[in-house]
């Protein structure tokens, strides 16, 4: 069963409820026989808004009353992305160490939590990502490190944080521009510059 969305966004009443971090509402929706995952207008369900919001035991609550931890946004990301992105560093670990989020997640790009937490100058999710097991020097598609995206975002801290961890700070990137394979004919020439985390050329604007 599903309830009717109440705004722009395209948020249902569990939306809400999940923002609030009410789980008598939540818990009442699931007996009423209610789909636990309804996503709004940006592929975001309940689960993924309760992580954004640091509510960990409605995180826990949702997964038990029915919520598939594994639906991806718009953007490719799961719920552990969402709390990862928020700074929700308590939320985070939980959802790896007790509900079963795989600390090797990947989202767009092929990026991994410890990119997503550099994105957005979590230290603290670093941190606690890094605790976890994560590993510092994991590359995307294009082989871009989490130093390299700290660095280009301005994130000085967690540049400092990461390199404390071992995070490899001569690490090269090779960016391959998006192109269709060129006919055998075709004198089109291949750019592949490379870059180190202290000039990371990466331009994407969201995880």
């Amino acid at each position: 069963m599903e309830r009717a969305a109440i705004d722009r966004r395209g948020s249902t009443p569990l939306h809400v409820a999940a923002k609030k971090g009410d789980l008598e509402t939540c818990k009442l929706y699931a007996e009423n026989g209610f789909n636990m995952s309804p996503a709004d207008n940006y592929g975001a369900t309940p689960l993924h808004v309760a992580a954004r919001e640091g509510h960990t035991n409605l995180v826990e609550a949702l997964i038990r009353l029915g919520a598939d931890p594994d639906i991806r946004d718009a953007q490719g990301r799961t719920a552990v992305f969402h709390a990862c992105l928020a700074g929700k560093a308590s939320t985070l670990q939980a959802m790896i160490s007790r509900m079963g989020f795989s600390i090797d997640s990947r989202g767009i790009l092929s990026s991994s939590l410890l990119h997503a937490a550099a994105f957005a100058g979590k230290v603290s999710c670093i941190e606690r990502l890094v605790e976890c097991g994560a590993y510092v020097s994991a590359t995307d598609k294009d082989d871009l490190t989490p130093l390299h995206i700290a660095a280009e975002r301005g994130h000085l801290d967690c540049c400092r944080r990461l390199v404390s961890f071992g995070a490899p700070v001569n690490a090269l990137s090779k960016r391959n521009a998006k192109r269709r394979s060129p006919p055998p004919s075709s004198t089109a020439t291949r750019r592949s510059p490379s870059s180190s985390p202290a000039k990371a050329a990466s331009s994407r604007k969201n995880f």
